[in-house]
């Protein structure tokens, strides 16, 4: 976890920051020097606390892993029920009685399993993909301003 700092010293900083740049160019070099390490790490803190308390909000939007496995069971059971009307009307026209009717059902819930599966896999990609495009010109916007 990110160390804090103290509030003196951060109080301190803060002052720094409120400082005419024409005030800070008659200072000495040692003590001007001193002063923008300062202020970087402090600025280098408050970034670090920034990106955690986004990255916790995210978390905290995440379902919980029971979550996950009821809304993918609740899925497999609509997909069954969706995948399984082809086969129980081809059953029922064959004439193959309820022995057909589960075994419809049976494969309409492997069919929406795996196309649960195989959705959120390309969603998954589909994200990242995203993010690491968002997070790539992030760092370029932080190159060209710097």
């Amino acid at each position: 976890m990110i160390p804090e700092i103290h509030p003196q010293r951060k109080d301190r900083i803060e002052r720094w920051l409120k400082i005419l740049p024409r005030i800070l160019l008659r200072m000495p070099d040692y003590d001007r020097a001193y002063m923008m390490a300062a202020i970087q790490e402090y600025a280098k803190h408050n970034l670090a606390k920034s990106q955690i308390t986004k990255y916790d909000a995210i978390r905290s939007r995440r379902l919980s892993r029971n979550q996950r496995q009821i809304t993918q069971f609740i899925v497999i059971i609509a997909g069954s029920l969706t995948f399984s009307i082809a086969p129980q009307l081809l059953a029922k026209q064959a004439g193959r009685g309820p022995m057909a009717i589960s075994a419809g059902l049976v494969g309409g819930g492997l069919a929406s399993f795996y196309a649960h599966a195989n959705a959120t896999k390309v969603l998954t990609g589909i994200k990242l993909k995203q993010n690491t495009q968002k997070t790539r010109a992030a760092i370029l916007d932080n190159k060209n301003k710097g």
